[in-house]
C-alpha cells in the first residue's frame, strides 16, 4: 500500500509535468489565465505531498540498490552535470568577454549583484563536477560514503542558494505573481531537493531516522520535477514557434533545470520501484574468508575418523595356524 501511494506520486507528477507544459505554452498565447495554470501547479504539487506522506515508510538507502536500479540515477546525474558544468563556464566566458549576465539581468546591477554571480558559476561548476562524478560512480559500482562526499554533495546547493540570491537582488523579485510564480517556486523546491538529496547521498542522519529524514525527498523531488520540467520546456517551445527567447513568465528555466528536473524525477522514481538489494560489501563481510573447498570443521559431540591407514584382514589359514600353535612359526 505504501509503495503503490509512491508510485501513484511519480505517475500524477510525470502527467502533471506534461499538462503544466501545454498549458503554459497556451497561456503565452493568451488562451488561458495565469492564476488558474498556477492554481493548476499548486493542485499538483499538493496531490503529490498528500500521495508521499500517505506512503511513508523506510526509504531505501543509495548503497542498497542493485546496479539496475542505480542506472537511471547515474545517466541523469552526468546529463544534469555536464550540462551545469557546460553552461557555467559558458555564461562565465560570455560575463567576461561581453558584460552580459544570465537571467534575470542583463547585465550586473550592483556589486552584491556580481558577487553573488560569481559564486553561482563558481558553485555550479563545482556541482556540476560533483554530479559528472556521482553518475560515474554508481554506473561503476564504486559509490562509497564518506566525508568527503557529504561536503562534495554541497556543492550543487550553494549553486542553487546562491542563484536564488541574485535572484532576490535583480528587479525580477519585484514583478507581479503571475510572472514571478514560476522562476520563485521552481528554485524553493529545487533548492530543496537538492539539499534533502545531500543528506541522502551521503546518509545524513540514516542512522537517528531514516524513515522520518528522508520521507519528504521524493515530494522535493518530484515538485522540482513539475517545475522545472515544465518551465524549462515551455521556454524552448514557446522561443522555437515564436523565434523569440523572451518568456517572461519563466526566464530563468532553461537547459540546466530541464536536467535538474529530469535527475529528481529519476531519484523518485527510483525510490518508488527500484528493489533493494544488498550491498555488495555487505555480502562480501558475511561471505567470510574460507576457500570452498576447505572442510568444515567437525561440530562438538560428533566421532571424528581416523585418519590413520586401515589395517589388511587376516585370512583363515593365518587364523587357524595362530589357534593351533603352528611350530613353523
Amino acid at each position: 500500500m505504501q509503495n503503490t501511494m509512491k508510485k501513484a506520486a511519480v505517475i500524477t507528477a510525470a502527467a502533471a509535468a506534461v499538462l503544466v507544459t501545454v498549458l503554459r505554452c497556451l497561456q503565452y498565447q493568451g488562451y488561458f489565465a495565469s492564476y488558474a495554470v498556477i492554481a493548476l501547479i499548486v493542485a499538483a504539487l499538493a496531490a503529490v505531498f498528500v500521495l508521499v506522506l500517505l506512503g511513508k515508510g523506510q526509504q531505501t538507502a543509495m548503497r542498497e540498490l542493485s546496479p539496475p536500479g542505480r542506472l537511471p540515477i547515474a545517466v541523469s546525474s552526468l546529463l544534469a552535470g555536464g550540462i551545469l558544468a557546460v553552461l557555467s563556464l559558458y555564461d562565465g566566458w560570455i560575463w567576461l568577454r561581453y558584460q552580459q549576465t544570465p537571467p534575470p539581468n542583463d547585465h550586473v546591477v550592483s556589486s552584491l549583484d556580481a558577487v553573488a554571480l560569481f559564486l553561482t558559476l563558481a558553485f555550479g561548476l563545482l556541482g556540476g563536477f560533483f554530479l559528472i562524478w556521482l553518475g560515474i560512480s554508481l554506473a561503476g559500482g564504486t559509490f562509497r560514503r564518506t566525508s568527503r562526499l557529504a561536503l562534495a554533495a554541497l556543492a550543487p546547493v550553494l549553486w542553487m542558494w546562491f542563484r536564488l540570491v541574485r535572484y532576490e537582488l535583480s528587479y525580477a523579485s519585484a514583478v507581479q505573481v503571475s510572472q514571478s510564480f514560476y522562476d520563485f517556486v521552481m528554485q524553493i523546491f529545487t533548492l530543496l531537493f537538492l539539499f534533502a538529496f545531500a543528506r541522502y547521498a551521503s546518509g545524513m542522519g540514516e542512522k537517528e531516522d531514516a524513515a522520518k529524514n528522508y520521507r519528504l525527498l521524493p515530494a522535493y523531488a518530484l515538485s522540482t520535477a513539475i517545475l522545472s520540467i515544465s518551465g524549462s520546456l515551455t521556454a524552448v517551445i514557446v522561443a522555437l514557434t515564436t523565434g523569440s527567447g523572451f518568456y517572461e513568465a519563466g526566464r530563468l528555466a532553461g537547459f540546466t533545470d530541464l536536467g535538474i528536473g529530469v535527475f529528481a524525477l529519476c531519484v523518485a522514481a527510483t525510490m518508488a520501484f527500484a528493489r533493494p538489494i544488498p550491498c555488495p560489501e555487505e555480502l562480501s563481510g558475511q561471505g567470510g574468508t574460507a576457500e570452498p573447498d576447505t572442510p568444515a570443521p567437525p561440530e562438538t559431540g560428533q566421532d571424528v575418523p581416523s585418519q590413520e591407514p586401515e589395517e589388511a584382514m587376516p585370512s583363515a589359514e593365518e587364523i587357524l595356524r595362530e589357534m593351533r600353535g603352528d611350530p613353523r612359526e
